[in-house]
């Protein structure tokens, strides 16, 4: 689906995104990244092999008006974006539906974008709106971090508001390992510290790491809030290292088999847990099935596993114990973050 719709009015929809705001699970917030700023951690010219017009089947939608070179651009972005996360997290079993909206006022390309996951997702496309100036080149748009946080997102359930932490610290986390990828970051472990460290007064305190960030989430303080986040992944890491896996190999394995059946974060983390309890045959077997017809299997497997709940007793410290501490003893400023792409 590749059409024009006529959108609404600039002015009509900046009085509707505060209120989109409230309803929808909201992404992208952070407006300070410049996307081709070289640093210690960014490339400080992106790589050639990435400027060819993409081909995929990602359905979109022009809600304001859009010249062909335009939209062919954009739609190169899109799909190349698109195509980047599911090299890394794996096929989506649901292809998201993208909206694209003029912004020609706006000082960076994306200034503005949000995931809609409202409904049943096997009837109604889980929803991505992107608002952009076309005006940037198709390089700087590759560059920029938005979509592949976006896209990022789906590989999960829409959580609920109070796990909404999780989510962003998921896209953030993995918007790093996908530009690293991408050839836009060189070291992912630095990146993650360059963006903490303007956040540590924020994130050192005496109150538990998750109750924080929740509470970052509802005050607005979105930097702190997202790259806070990042560190429950980050350790998440290297205790998946100690077992021979990644934070990649995972997903790919709960997107096939978990994705379309958990609902909360509680479950998430018990699928993220059996997973790690099978053997790799197991999951194998498991995958091949299908989300649907391996639901079964999988319930007796659960049955038969002594499950180690590690990612589930991880999240039970960062709920616990102090944000401090786990700053202070957090493997990111230990050891350096190997990223997902070395894997």
């Amino acid at each position: 689906m590749n059409h024009q719709i006529q959108g609404w009015s600039c002015g009509l929809l900046l009085i509707l995104t505060p209120l989109l705001a409230s309803a929808r699970e909201l992404n992208s917030m952070e407006l300070a990244v410049a996307p081709v700023t070289p640093s210690a951690v960014l490339a400080s010219s992106p790589p050639t092999g990435l400027l060819r017009q993409a081909d995929c089947a990602l359905p979109i939608i022009w809600q304001h008006s859009f010249s062909a070179a335009e939209q062919q651009q954009l739609q190169s972005w899109l799909c190349q974006s698109y195509q980047s996360v599911v090299q890394l997290l794996g096929p989506y079993l649901l292809m998201p539906e993208v909206h694209v909206y003029r912004r020609d006022s706006a000082t960076e390309p994306v200034p503005w974008a949000f995931t809609d996951r409202g409904g049943d997702q096997r009837i109604r496309p889980q929803q991505v709106h992107f608002y952009v100036n076309p005006a940037y080149s198709l390089a700087q748009f590759l560059a920029d971090w938005t979509a592949v946080h976006e896209f990022s997102h789906l590989a999960l359930p829409l959580l609920d508001r109070s796990d909404q932490w999780f989510a962003e610290g998921f896209a953030s986390y993995f918007q790093v390992q996908i530009q690293q990828q991408q050839g836009y970051v060189t070291d992912p472990g630095a990146y993650y510290r360059q963006k903490l460290q303007p956040q540590l007064p924020q994130l050192q305190q005496d109150q538990a790491l998750i109750p924080l960030l929740q509470q970052l989430m509802s005050k607005r303080r979105y930097k702190a809030a997202y790259w806070g986040s990042t560190l429950w992944f980050i350790e998440a890491q290297t205790l998946l290292q100690a077992q021979g896996l990644s934070w990649s190999v995972l997903i790919q394995q709960y997107q096939q088999q978990h994705r379309l059946l958990d609902q909360d974060l509680s479950a998430v983390l018990a699928s993220f847990d059996q997973l790690l309890a099978m053997t790799p045959a197991m999951r194998i077997d498991a995958g091949s099935q299908g989300a649907a017809s391996a639901a079964p299997l999988l319930a007796t497997m659960a049955a038969e596993i002594a499950v180690q709940p590690l990612l589930q007793q991880l999240w039970q410290q960062y709920q616990q114990r102090s944000a401090k501490v786990i700053l202070r003893q957090h493997p990111l400023w230990r050891i350096p973050e190997k990223s997902e792409v070395d894997q």
